[in-house]
């Protein structure tokens, strides 16, 4: 990551996931669970070998025990670790919590429900946050070497994470039906209304992702800190209070509530310490975007209340998919961040193809 290399360290995650699954085809059969430990250690030390013949490429300097010791940077690197690590305990309690008001307020069966909710939104939510990822290491750099620039930076990230978001989430609002249809075999009115909730409390979060990013790469890790924080106190106190009164969706709301006020303390706190403008979180050309988005979602909704009884379940379900994606659709390709996004990509593969033929 530091050497901006990142699709190195992605070759490196595909190699270990498919060693991973041919050790357990060939450990497991005989071995059984155990089998499946080993497979996982192997998979470990390929990494990890695997990790430092690469980075060394990158960096032939580089031994494997240095005998240079500095103690700024060190301690640098421990506060920067410390705060790593409050952040990392606070979402390892973030979803469990979650779960135990489910179960208190609404049951094995709610909690089930609100798992598979959250598997799906989050799998569509780690698609932008993956990918701004690649903002710490380039940002890092510039911190060093042209400050001024990073703005620059964040400013166009935001700009595509808001672009890109908007379509995703309303598309993951209006599957929500057809997902209950394929995935527990009937409309399940628990499971839609988990995913609606949790669908609007993470497009909010995600549109903090470059903000939080940025943070990483400058080090200043102060309000990704007391963000997780206030999303882990504040998830226990309002999902319980909530729960009291609305039961299993009180809990839900209360995660989203808990999740959106975390958020808004970090980016608010960002752009006030950048010194930037509130009015930048709503870009301007995003609005006829944002109104088809709304539009579709209540198409999309007319549609499955209309055809509720009148039609197959899963067919009604693929209608309200496809009535939110004709506006949706239609705003994002007319987006004149889409021609952009198209011709760098188009641009790109077209340097990697005159570099790989010299």
């Amino acid at each position: 990551d530091g050497c901006q290399r990142i699709e190195l360290r992605v070759l490196i995650s595909i190699t270990g996931a498919v060693f991973l699954l041919v050790l357990t085809w060939i450990l497991v059969p005989e071995h059984g669970l155990v089998g499946l430990a080993w497979a996982q250690i192997g998979q470990g030390i390929l990494i990890l070998l695997g990790s430092w013949v690469l980075l060394q490429r990158e960096l032939p300097s580089l031994t494997l025990l240095s005998p240079k010791w500095r103690y700024t940077l060190f301690r640098e690197m421990f506060q920067y670790g410390f705060n790593f690590q409050v952040v990392s305990v606070a979402v390892m309690l973030f979803d469990p919590i979650t779960k135990v008001l489910m179960a208190t307020f609404g049951g094995l069966s709610s909690t089930a429900y609100y798992e598979m909710a959250s598997r799906m939104v989050m799998k569509f939510h780690a698609l932008l946050v993956s990918a701004n990822q690649v903002l710490v290491p380039q940002v890092a750099n510039l911190n060093e070497t042209a400050p001024d620039e990073i703005r620059k930076i964040y400013r166009n990230s935001y700009r595509i994470v808001f672009f890109l978001s908007l379509p995703l989430f309303a598309g993951v609002a209006a599957i929500a039906p057809l997902a209950s249809e394929l995935w527990i075999g009937h409309y399940e009115q628990s499971f839609v209304e988990y995913s609606l909730l949790l669908t609007a409390g993470y497009w909010l979060n995600t549109l903090i992702g470059p903000a939080y990013f940025v943070n990483l790469g400058t080090g200043s890790l102060r309000l990704n800190t007391l963000s997780h924080l206030a999303i882990g106190i504040l998830n226990g106190v309002f999902g319980y209070l909530l729960g009291l009164v609305f039961g299993d969706v009180g809990v839900v709301s209360g995660h989203v509530l808990a999740l959106v006020t975390g958020s808004c303390l970090l980016i608010l706190g960002f752009h006030r310490d950048q010194h930037m403008p509130l009015a930048g979180l709503f870009p301007a050309e995003d609005k006829f975007l944002f109104f088809s988005c709304c539009l579709g979602l209540l198409m999309g909704w007319w549609t499955f209340r209309s055809l509720e009884d009148s039609l197959v379940p899963i067919v009604n379900a693929g209608l309200t998919l496809a009535a939110c994606t004709i506006p949706t659709g239609i705003a994002f390709w007319l987006h004149p961040m889409r021609r952009k996004i198209v011709s760098r990509i188009v641009a790109e593969i077209g340097r990697r193809a005159s570099i790989a033929s010299l």
